[in-house]
């Protein structure tokens, strides 16, 4: 959809005309069930979640400004709601990035994973404060950028690089711990 499309057909949905919902509906719901599943493992968890994205697109589209696409807004919604949901389920909200790759910066020693190490992993990413969690799974499962996480975040991107940093660092201390 372009620019020009997305403004009439905001205006059509702003000033009563309902039906022309379905239009963003079909255009943007595999988009956001995706982003969904990305941070909310149980589909039909995701499938909740996505129908209360569209209706808070649907009852705040009048406040969208254009500052920005269409499309971001809508994931920032939809990510919004996401990580509502894992604070809500707090123990349900393990991601773990399959290519994650721990290292000691000072001495570059990888950590060699064995099973008690993976499940240290899995444990003590449960224990993280979920945006530190979404964090290291949009960086290394979805390969986002920082500049990419900061705006889906609203995070400044000196903010995502930091808490990245010290999340892995507290990990890998945990894992050394646990190694030893």
């Amino acid at each position: 959809m372009n620019s020009i499309n997305e403004n009439d057909i905001i205006e059509r949905i702003t000033g009563g005309d309902t039906e022309a919902f379905s239009y963003i509906v079909s255009n943007y719901k595999d988009m956001v069930f995706n982003i969904v599943c990305k941070i909310i493992p149980d589909c039909q968890d995701a499938e909740d979640i996505t129908q209360d994205v569209f209706v808070k697109v649907f009852q705040n589209l009048d406040s969208f400004k254009f500052k920005s696409k269409l499309t971001t807004w809508i994931y920032t919604i939809a990510y919004n709601e996401a990580i509502n949901a894992t604070r809500r389920k707090a123990n349900d909200f393990i991601a773990i990035p399959d290519n994650f790759d721990i290292k000691d910066n000072d001495t570059d020693e990888e950590v060699t994973y064995s099973d008690e190490l993976l499940e240290t992993l899995k444990k003590e990413m449960v224990n993280l404060d979920p945006l530190d969690n979404l964090l290291l799974t949009l960086y290394y499962n979805m390969e986002n950028s920082v500049e990419e996480i900061a705006e889906i975040t609203g995070l400044t991107p000196a903010n995502v690089k930091v808490r990245l940093f010290r999340t892995r660092k507290k990990l890998l201390h945990k894992l050394k711990n646990k190694a030893h």
